[in-house]
């Protein structure tokens, strides 16, 4: 690991800026880019599959309308969280990092919004199939 840290400080290629960033911090924010993306799909896919599988198995119906919820966010939100932690590995204007708090701010209120929707329409519709079970 160390060699391969002095083999990128002593490279003149990875010494060239653009945009006041080196090539190896425009490495390290791909990277960074990357490896949340590839983390938050392997969560999505992996965790969530099992957490649904539990909570089949379960009587209650709360588990599966918080899986529910979690399973309706999408691939865009995870692009929006990696790009913005991938901005702090390099250097850009204080407008641009301003605007990208922002626009990370409004997709995690938005996806918020929507969790909270997809709970409350679920527990509406337990409770509507409950109340048609009990008029029967």
């Amino acid at each position: 690991m160390q060699n391969l840290i002095n083999f990128i400080q002593d490279n003149m290629f990875f010494q060239i800026s653009f945009f006041d960033n080196s090539v190896s911090d425009w490495l390290a924010a791909i990277l960074v880019f990357f490896a949340a993306l590839i983390f938050l799909k392997i969560f999505k896919s992996i965790i969530i599959g099992k957490l649904k599988k539990l909570s089949q198995k379960t009587k209650t119906k709360v588990d599966d309308m918080v899986i529910d919820a979690l399973s309706s966010i999408h691939w865009p939100f995870y692009i929006i969280i990696s790009l913005y932690l991938c901005l702090f590995f390099i250097k850009i204007p204080s407008l641009i990092k301003q605007w990208s708090f922002y626009i990370f701010f409004i997709a995690v209120v938005y996806y918020c919004v929507k969790f909270l929707v997809t709970v409350v329409d679920r527990g509406i519709r337990i409770t509507i199939e409950k109340r048609n079970i009990f008029r029967q």
